[in-house]
């Protein structure tokens, strides 16, 4: 907004399949659909660059993005498309809700 970050997310590739990271909404923008469109420019990005499906690891908004369509998977689900991803393996290793969603 003007010269100002509202929010800003980020996408990894692992093949087919991508991960969503970092998605984050300046605190005095949330609620006012910043988010949302953010993630749907995300999605369009991977989209458009072949992927089929995104995955995520939450550990504070496991019920904001299946507003958005993503939906709990199983750990081993999300490991075995993006379980090179630092967020699986360091980060979120125990911790986390693995989300998924398909974009075909």
């Amino acid at each position: 907004d003007d010269d100002v970050i509202v929010g800003a997310a980020a996408i990894e590739r692992y093949g087919p399949a991508g991960l969503l990271r970092s998605v984050v909404v300046a605190p005095d923008r949330r609620g006012t659909g910043v988010g949302r469109q953010i993630v749907a420019a995300a999605e369009a990005l991977a989209r458009d660059e072949g992927m089929r499906e995104l995955y995520l690891i939450t550990e504070t908004a496991e019920t904001w993005f299946p507003r958005l369509g993503y939906e709990v998977v199983e750990r081993p689900v999300a490991e075995a498309a993006v379980g090179d991803s630092i967020e699986l393996t360091t980060v979120c290793r125990d911790t986390g809700v693995p989300m998924r969603r398909r974009l075909t």
